[in-house]
């Protein structure tokens, strides 16, 4: 497991669609953290772990992603 670095997570909703997505930029230049690991030849996709502060965070971040993933399937 290798490890990304540091930064912030934010949930974001497209204007135009309302579709919402997860960003996170690392602490240190800011560089988008992605999904799919280019550092080979092929795309692969990756799973990333997201640790919390606090287990409170944790809880509000859980029911936020639930909410939105019940929102983008029914955009869809």
């Amino acid at each position: 497991m290798k490890e990304r670095g540091m930064g912030e997570m934010k949930i974001l909703q497209h204007k135009t669609t309302n579709l919402c997505r997860i960003s996170m930029r690392h602490e240190q230049g800011l560089k988008l953290c992605s999904a799919i690991d280019f550092s080979d030849d092929e795309a692969k996709e990756e799973i990333f772990c997201v640790r919390f502060k606090s287990s409170d965070q944790t809880k509000r971040f859980v029911q936020q992603f639930n909410e939105i993933k019940q929102a983008n399937a029914n955009i869809r």
